[in-house]
């Protein structure tokens, strides 16, 4: 019962955390956790009608800023190996406290926040913990 609620195993439908994680990967997440910038998060989007898989840029207070070719949270360059894909369009938000700015790891075919806005962290369905890989999909589907 406690591992039911602590756990859960979402697997990724879609490219856009590719090379990351690939259509079909099985995932651990748990549901009690600290959050940190670059940590992957499953999040309930009711604007896309489901759930989402996506890394986690900027946290609650955090300047988050793109001049279109590079990324910066509080001026420090974000631009990772995590980052696929072309350009990240103009940003310049700052998180509102009690909620996060994610985005795919395939900036050009990702759905996140530079579309949907920051997520609010009660949405949070879990931190990812492990890729388990391709596995049967009878759970959570996640990512768009």
């Amino acid at each position: 019962m406690i591992f039911a609620r602590l756990f859960r195993f979402p697997y990724v439908s879609g490219d856009s955390m590719w090379p990351t994680y690939q259509d079909g990967d099985r995932l651990v997440c748990i549901t009690c956790f600290s959050l940190n910038d670059g940590d992957v998060v499953v999040v309930e989007s009711d604007t896309l009608g489901g759930y989402i898989v996506k890394r986690v840029i900027g946290l609650g207070g955090q300047h988050v800023y793109s001049d279109g070719e590079h990324l910066y949270v509080d001026d420090v360059p974000r631009d990772t190996l995590f980052a696929h894909g072309s350009g990240y369009d103009e940003i310049d938000v700052v998180v509102p406290e009690g909620q996060i700015y994610v985005m795919g790891d395939n900036r050009s075919h990702s759905t996140d926040s530079r579309i949907i806005g920051c997520i609010n962290e009660s949405d949070i369905y879990g931190k990812v913990l492990i890729n388990l890989g391709e596995d049967a999909r009878n759970n959570t589907k996640v990512n768009r």
